[in-house]
């Protein structure tokens, strides 16, 4: 007996077509609906509009327009003209930059390491700290009334170092801070500010400031080359917005124009803000002024654009006067992108 197959060579080739010709047939019908769907998303998602992201601002180039519709209007800042060689103007509502200008170029900050210097001093000692005004500090250069020997808690000294610029305020914040509360009995002055400026520059690269430097608690120029603190625009503006958001009460006295102080052996003070100009900007939070030979004219403001919507613009490498209108024409820029009130022109009343 014959073995029986189950067909010819033919009928088998004849079989395998037919189920290739099927498998065909079922992948094109799963791609046609793999197409469809991906037609019907895309559709979907290009009916809904793009993706709400905050537009990136370069250098040199317009801002983007604030949330009004989203409807793009003319840049206040397009046409801008400021004497400073560096800018930045920073919305720390949102992460935006609204405004730079060799935002990263390190400069002298003169006075604006100030701020830096209220910061670690809140860090190192309480500030019910006493501080004792020595001899040495009122050596500093500048004369803000400061008596020898007068005492001050800590609280006190930092507002009034911040409004005045104090130097004197700055060394002796330096000299308690930088002993851990205990310079009398134990470290040496010379020791206790150079440990407080390490701090300062170990602080500046525990926030990330990385082109932040220090080389003494008062920004004053160290000679006719060297200033005494160097940053960046856009770093000062990193400060100030941690200030405002993590210490707010650090410097909040710096948004007045003048502060009444007592002294712990009952002497009056009466500080006055250095910066001349502060009623010009509505809502300030914060400001510190800057000026030495080396620095020329700093200075760093931020106010609310709104309510908890504050803007910190920053200017450095400017001129004495020049630094206050260079911050007023980012401010009423700053006004006009959001449709707010725009502020007068400089020197008129209001």
């Amino acid at each position: 007996m014959k073995e029986q197959t189950n067909g010819t060579p033919e009928n088998l080739k004849d079989n395998g077509d037919n189920r290739a010709a099927a498998l065909w047939s079922n992948a094109a019908v799963v791609a046609f609906f793999i197409i469809v769907v991906f037609s019907i998303v895309l559709f979907i998602r290009l009916a809904a509009g793009p993706p709400e992201t905050l537009p990136e601002h370069r250098e040199n180039e317009p801002a983007a327009g604030a949330a009004d519709g989203r409807q793009m209007r003319h840049d206040p800042f397009s046409e801008i003209d400021i004497e400073g060689e560096a800018a930045f103007v920073y919305d720390a509502a949102t992460g935006e930059v609204l405004f730079a200008r060799n935002p990263d170029k390190r400069m002298p900050l003169a006075s604006l390491a100030k701020l830096m210097t209220a910061l670690v001093a809140s860090e190192l000692v309480p500030l019910s700290t006493v501080v004792e005004v020595e001899r040495a500090d009122i050596a500093t250069e500048g004369d803000t009334g400061l008596l020898v020997g007068e005492r001050w808690r800590l609280r006190d000294m930092i507002d009034y170092t911040l409004l005045t610029s104090s130097n004197d305020g700055a060394s002796a914040i330096a000299t308690i801070a930088g002993s851990m509360g205990q310079s009398v009995y134990d470290m040496p002055r010379s020791a206790a500010k150079q440990s407080f400026v390490g701090y300062m520059n170990r602080i500046s690269q525990d926030l990330g400031l990385l082109h932040t430097y220090f080389l003494n608690e008062t920004g004053l120029d160290v000679n006719t080359a060297m200033s005494g603190a160097y940053s960046t625009a856009r770093e000062i503006a990193a400060l100030a917005n941690y200030i405002i958001t993590r210490k707010p009460e650090l410097a909040e006295s710096t948004a007045r124009g003048e502060k009444q102080f007592a002294s712990l052996d009952g002497i009056d003070h009466t500080a006055t803000n250095t910066n001349a100009h502060l009623g010009d900007i509505p809502g300030v939070i914060i400001s510190k002024t800057g000026f030495t030979d080396l620095a020329g004219g700093n200075l760093v403001v931020a106010f609310d654009t709104g309510i908890a919507h504050p803007v910190i613009a920053v200017v450095l490498g400017s001129t004495f006067e020049g630094r206050f209108e260079d911050i007023r024409k980012l401010a009423r820029a700053t006004r006009a992108l959001f449709g707010g009130k725009q502020l007068p022109r400089y020197g008129k009343k209001h």
